[in-house]
């Protein structure tokens, strides 16, 4: 795994993460680390994207999840996964992301 910090005021790419694979402590500890640095991280994972359930459970090495107050903007099936978009999808635009407490 790789952090990248971008070329903006904020924000690092992270290249070469598996989110099918166990997320090993030391990784955790470097994606922790490059969220307080640069507040947001950037996952490209091209043709690997990965499975709701690994994003859930991804999101769950941060924390408890909790659902969003917005409920519309939940994905279907996965309430503590909230649309992040800005496209219309049902009749909802999706505005944030995983929810941590």
């Amino acid at each position: 795994m790789k952090i990248i910090a971008l070329d903006a005021p904020l924000g690092a790419e992270v290249q070469g993460f598996d989110f099918a694979a166990p997320l090993a402590a030391e990784d955790l500890r470097a994606l922790r680390e490059a969220v307080d640095e640069h507040l947001v991280v950037l996952f490209h994972n091209g043709d690997n994207v990965p499975t709701n359930q690994q994003v859930i459970d991804f999101c769950s090495s941060f924390g408890p999840l909790r659902p969003t107050l917005a409920d519309r903007s939940r994905l279907p099936g996965f309430a503590a996964i909230n649309r992040v978009s800005n496209r219309d999808a049902d009749g909802v635009q999706g505005t944030g992301g995983c929810g941590l407490v």
